[in-house]
């Protein structure tokens, strides 16, 4: 690959490496209730895509471990 080119991957294809469901991906790029991506992502040709060193960035600070579950108090 080009050392110029950017490596971008569809939302499948970051839920398949990440292990994680296609909705959960869109939802960590544009969350519904409004607040800030977790994930940063681009549209491009009207689908979201991610740059692999955003996903890898991603993955470093450990975003995609899942959260716990709120506890019933």
């Amino acid at each position: 690959m080009d050392g110029n080119k950017q490596e971008w991957l569809t939302v499948a294809e970051v839920a398949e490496e990440l292990g994680f469901s296609r909705s959960t991906v869109y939802d960590w790029i544009d969350p519904a209730d409004g607040s800030a991506p977790k994930l940063a992502a681009h549209r491009i040709g009207g689908s979201w895509r991610v740059n692999r060193a955003a996903l890898d960035a991603f993955i470093a600070a450990g975003r995609n471990v899942p959260e716990a579950a709120p506890e019933a108090k």
